[in-house]
């Protein structure tokens, strides 16, 4: 079963998305199945779509409950963003919205907060994790930046290692692939193998059937024979 998410829904407004895309973090949940909603016939959400009122309240002549509803492109594009934060394209526009609600305290890499700050755009995920051999040397550049002297020593330190890295990980690729292709034509061979066996099986069973049928034959042509001996 796949979580389906219907975002822009007539009655829920900014808060109301941003309530739910700030559970569905809390919760380590990304959904990828959402879509906006768009009226259809013979629905009662079309008719609040269009009417804007609560048809769970009583309508009264001139009295009724205003329900809000998401119809403009930039609020509709917000709420399908909140739903799917984990989507570095829709950052952008939720930090923008953030900011319009002043709750700018959820832009940052603080536990509680929704999306990072916009200079973590450009980061991998490794350095937004601040995991792996980026973090190790983030860390010592920043140490010895404030000593001129061995700044470019380490840069070439770094490049050198990172030289290295780089050739071990394409060494480590070729090796990956050719394994792959070794595989594929040992599956291969093994196929071919296995489609020639059974045409060898399928013509034998057809031999051993004309045998059958010539036997058969034989056995009638020899009755037949006695037959004739007998009553003439």
């Amino acid at each position: 079963m796949i979580p389906y998410f219907i975002s822009a829904h007539p009655g829920t407004e900014d808060e109301d998305m941003l309530n739910l895309a700030l559970w569905l973090k809390k919760n380590n949940f990304e959904c990828d199945q959402v879509q906006n909603f768009y009226p259809s016939p013979m629905c009662n959400a079309t008719s609040m779509y269009y009417s804007e009122t609560n048809p769970l309240k009583r309508v009264k002549y001139k009295k009724r409950e205003d329900l809000p509803v998401a119809k403009g492109d930039r609020q509709r594009r917000l709420h399908k963003a909140l739903l799917r934060y984990h989507d570095p394209d829709n950052w952008p526009l939720i930090r923008e919205a953030l900011v319009n609600m002043g709750k700018q305290y959820l832009i940052g890499e603080k536990p509680g907060c929704l999306v990072p700050a916009e200079d973590l755009d450009a980061r991998t995920p490794a350095q937004r994790r601040k995991s792996g051999r980026h973090s190790e040397i983030d860390l010592r550049l920043s140490t010895l930046k404030g000593n001129q002297t061995f700044v470019p020593m380490v840069s070439v330190v770094v490049n050198k290692v990172s030289a290295q890295v780089n050739l071990d990980i394409t060494v480590e690729n070729l090796e990956q692939e050719s394994h792959l292709r070794v595989n594929k034509a040992l599956d291969s061979k093994e196929t071919i193998r296995a489609s020639h066996l059974t045409i060898a099986l399928v013509m034998a069973s057809l031999l051993a059937n004309v045998l059958v049928i010539n036997l058969a034959q034989k056995a009638l042509r020899s009755d037949a024979l006695v037959n004739r001996k007998l009553a003439s």
